[in-house]
């Protein structure tokens, strides 16, 4: 698989709902889709900013079982994908573990 992904989406406090954070998404959103070679994208994130993602076409996926490092499980919020290849987006990811690497990012 040809994986990408987003992390440290960050927005200082005082510029919270302003609509910096929905920029940068949407801009690195369009860019990975814009891949020819990748199949998905993945980023973990917690409660507070999943809908953000969600509102620029990532989805949660609550069944895989991500796993790192020395088989350790990724279980500290959620797991979404942007599925750009319709290989990855037929592929079952919950039928067996995901296996990353060493860290999860």
């Amino acid at each position: 698989w040809q994986v990408w992904g987003l992390s440290s989406v960050f927005t200082y406090p005082t510029h919270r709902g302003s609509g910096f954070g929905g920029q940068v998404v949407a801009a690195a959103t369009r860019h990975i889709r814009q891949q020819p070679d990748a199949d998905l994208a993945l980023l973990f994130c917690g409660d507070r900013v999943k809908s953000l993602y969600l509102r620029h076409g990532w989805q949660d996926l609550p069944r895989v079982n991500v796993r790192y490092g020395d088989g350790r499980t990724f279980n500290d919020g959620h797991v979404l994908t942007l599925f750009v290849s319709g290989r990855a987006a037929a592929h079952d990811f919950a039928a067996e573990p995901l296996d990353v690497g060493p860290n999860t990012w």
